[in-house]
């Protein structure tokens, strides 16, 4: 689910749209973690082509986790995780507060002031933590960094020009 806000400039068949939006990642890793979800602020900044009332847009979109749900034994609404590093234990962030990922989609935008979009976004970044991470690396052998989950979405947005 998202809710947000946007500004179209549109240039001849060009046309820039970045947006603010309030993201929810909602998702079930199996039956005894159910309910876990995510809440970014999400800014991504879409280059378009019309093709009349059609657009396939392309660009950046850079995210902030503000809060979110994980059912676990380890920490609920904090994130975090405890390892332990020498004689010490810390806890570490277990998400990475920043995401940056790319857009790419089809949209149309209507003389009525209603808009729609069809876009895909693919997460350059890893969902867990650069620092956890790091420690992974550090103590597991065969700890593979370069397989780390991603955030892949699909996303529909119906809208209403003012």
């Amino acid at each position: 689910l998202q809710l947000g806000i946007r500004y179209n400039l549109k240039v001849g068949p060009l046309g820039f749209s970045p947006e603010l939006n309030i993201v929810n990642f909602k998702f079930n890793y199996n039956n005894e973690t159910p309910d876990n979800s995510r809440y970014y602020i999400a800014l991504p900044m879409l280059v378009k082509w019309y093709f009349g009332p059609l657009n396939l847009h392309v660009g950046p979109r850079f995210s902030y986790l503000v809060g979110g749900r994980w059912d676990s034994s380890q920490c609920v609404l904090d994130q975090c995780t405890a390892v332990t590093k020498g004689d010490v234990a810390e806890e570490i962030s277990l998400y990475q507060k920043t995401d940056f990922s790319a857009v790419f989609g089809i949209g149309i935008d209507t003389k009525i002031g209603v808009y729609a979009s069809l876009r895909g976004v693919f997460s350059m970044t890893p969902i867990m933590n650069r620092e956890l991470i790091n420690y992974y690396a550090e103590s597991v052998d065969d700890f593979n960094t370069n397989s780390l989950e991603r955030y892949l979405s699909g996303q529909l947005f119906v809208g209403y020009k003012f």
